[in-house]
């Protein structure tokens, strides 16, 4: 939680490597996000599932990926507002 607001982040390091900085995965929320899961495979690919309070405060199922070495895809909604 940062300035009032909820956001999902992350940090990866290679195999014995530093930590990077952290990364903001899902939009910046008033309410509490809830992962509902997480995938790497052994290149490092990753994928993140999560929930979310949208416009008008109705919760929103979104994903988000991110490649061996890049950088994390804008979130990908997977449900329509409930």
């Amino acid at each position: 939680r940062r300035d009032g607001r909820w956001s999902l982040h992350e940090s990866s390091r290679p195999l014995g490597g530093s930590w990077a900085d952290p990364a903001r995965v899902g939009p910046p929320s008033d309410f509490a996000l809830v992962v509902a899961g997480l995938a790497a495979n052994a290149r490092g690919d990753a994928a993140v599932l999560f929930a979310y309070r949208g416009e008008h405060h109705r919760q929103v199922l979104a994903a988000s990926t991110h490649s061996a070495g890049g950088t994390w895809s804008s979130p990908q909604a997977l449900s329509r507002p409930t």
